[in-house]
């Protein structure tokens, strides 16, 4: 249901995680190359590391979102993915700075870029549409009584 306000902060959390696919999340200066970190791994001029973990679990965590947006019937289950989700992109935005600090060693100087927040801000919004959800079962839970 697209009326509902949780619905469009879910819808921003898919946006916000496409957007960490898409944009990298700093940027690594070895030894005088400068090379992108995206979330798949660093995009360096001699070639690329991959690291498809956080890949994974920032896609599973998308497929979560979308479960949770088309279970708006059930919102018990709605909740528990919500609260699936926010767990998630706390320990993917925990790994992502985990990396990042791998990466800086004595020659290497890593400068952050916007989209290393993204998860942080999704969890927010995902944890905005859990209050929302919470708010709409209280409110159902409400009106069984007055029968």
């Amino acid at each position: 249901m697209i009326q509902r306000i949780q619905t469009v902060y879910l819808l921003g959390v898919i946006a916000l995680i496409a957007g960490c696919f898409f944009s990298p999340i700093a940027q690594v200066a070895i030894s005088g190359q400068i090379s992108n970190y995206y979330i798949d791994g660093l995009i360096h001029q001699n070639g690329t590391i991959f690291n498809h973990i956080l890949s994974f679990f920032l896609g599973f965590s998308t497929g979560i979102t979308l479960l949770s947006i088309f279970l708006y019937k059930r919102r018990e289950k709605q909740m528990l993915f919500c609260k699936i989700n926010i767990i998630l992109l706390i320990v993917i935005n925990i790994a992502i700075f985990a990396l990042l600090l791998l990466l800086k060693n004595e020659g290497t100087v890593v400068s952050y870029r916007i989209s290393v927040a993204f998860p942080a801000i999704a969890a927010i919004l995902s944890y905005l549409a859990y209050r929302g959800v919470k708010k709409d079962d209280d409110l159902v839970r409400s009106y069984d009584r007055l029968r």
